[in-house]
């Protein structure tokens, strides 16, 4: 984004977002990250450098409950599984009940992206993909209510030596969420506690991210000094080749949400003799429905699979190779790309082969630390050898085979 319109959005906000009275300006301190509202925690700022960033991909508001709006997008005429999407949603609470969260983990599967940034997460939501969140207010010696200082948020990035930080004067950051080592994430954001409060986690064939002390994406503290370039870097991690993007404007108009009233059924479920005519009457329909299956159950006819053409290719390049007889360069390439493999599937960085290498590994793909020490060992001959023989050579391929096909 260019720097003139950093300043024109400055002033702009500013402008709008303060009220005079007795020649004393007036900061509204309420938290709503609204992305029309203009005042100091709103969330105007950040909505409009989301959709700078995506400005040639069609861009449009839900405010409908995610599921509805998501079936929705199924039932669509134009819909297309294999398109990839970016939804965002800013609310100081997230209240969701498990069908919606059911939709959202099957959006994200799809191969979508899913941004989430709140103070308060449903448990629901934090079950399903095994993440914890806690609060740090108990833990240090403030008065009931807490003082303002300066408080500072840092952005995390692998490819860089240091952390970027930025700040405003207001209230800590107290809240961090904890993934588990189950599951396949990366810490991308920490408050100035040093714990982690921004997680990119990879379900399916898309990914979530995650942030909880969102007041970092207010108003006040993007127009901070530079702190809109925190938003674009968190922004940064979304994916670029999408073809539609969606703002959600639900959760933050209802933060406190009832349960639904009850449907008709779960009336007549209430009186116990009906309640039994339906059970019986639902199982009697499954097992007609089952043994209607078997009756007509037809023979499934076997499928040729496809030619794989590239697969010849990499046969022909290998032989090219070892017909040459050298082992050595083989063998550099094979571990070149099991290295891009662990940074793709299991975010890993590259590092040396030791017994935290090991540890880590194991822990994120199940695999026995037996087999990836005897993977380490044969990669460290192959990396302190000049010559390669065939049976080396071989052995590597072997440990790499049963990495792939154990993970």
């Amino acid at each position: 984004m260019r720097l003139n319109a950093v300043k024109y959005l400055f002033f702009s906000v500013i402008f709008f977002s303060c009220n005079f009275k007795n020649n004393d300006r007036v900061i509204d301190t309420k938290l709503t990250l609204a992305g029309e509202d203009k005042s100091a925690f709103g969330a105007y700022v950040f909505q409009f450098l989301y959709k700078n960033t995506f400005e040639h991909i069609p861009y449009s508001t839900n405010k409908r409950p995610f599921d509805k709006w998501y079936k929705d997008q199924q039932n669509a005429t134009d819909y297309n599984s294999a398109s990839k999407q970016v939804y965002c949603i800013v609310t100081p609470r997230l209240k969701t009940w498990d069908n919606e969260v059911q939709d959202i983990a099957d959006f994200i599967a799809q191969g979508n992206t899913l941004f989430i940034a709140s103070d308060f997460f449903e448990q629901n939501l934090l079950n399903l993909f095994k993440v914890k969140q806690e609060t740090l207010s108990n833990g240090f010696s403030f008065d009931s209510k807490p003082k303002m200082r300066d408080t500072y948020k840092l952005t995390i990035d692998t490819a860089e030596v240091e952390s970027a930080t930025y700040g405003y004067y207001f209230y800590p950051f107290f809240n961090k969420i904890i993934p588990d080592s189950s599951i396949v994430s990366q810490v991308i954001g920490q408050s100035d506690f040093k714990v982690p409060d921004i997680l990119r986690i990879k379900h399916g064939k898309g990914e979530l991210i995650l942030m909880t002390n969102a007041a970092a994406l207010s108003n006040y503290f993007l127009l901070s000094a530079q702190n809109y370039r925190y938003a674009q870097t968190l922004l940064s991690y979304l994916p670029f080749e999408i073809d539609a993007v969606f703002w959600d404007d639900f959760y933050r108009r209802v933060p406190y949400r009832q349960l639904p009233n009850e449907s008709m059924l779960s009336v007549l479920l209430a009186i116990p003799h009906l309640r039994w005519a339906f059970i019986i009457l639902a199982i009697t329909a499954f097992l007609w429905v089952l043994t209607s299956l078997f009756r007509q159950q037809r023979i499934i006819p076997f499928v040729i699979p496809h030619k794989n053409s590239s697969l010849e290719f990499t046969q022909t390049i290998a032989r090219l190779y070892f017909n040459k007889k050298d082992n050595k360069n083989i063998a550099v390439k094979m571990i070149a790309f099991f290295n891009d493999w662990l940074r793709n599937k299991y975010y890993m960085a590259h590092q040396n082969y030791n017994e935290a290498f090991i540890n880590n590994f194991s822990s994120k793909s199940n695999i026995s630390k037996e087999k990836i020490e005897q993977l380490a060992d044969i990669i460290y001959t192959v990396q302190h050898n000049t010559t390669i023989d065939d049976a080396t050579l071989l052995d590597l391929n072997k440990q790499l085979q049963q990495v792939f096909s154990n993970a």
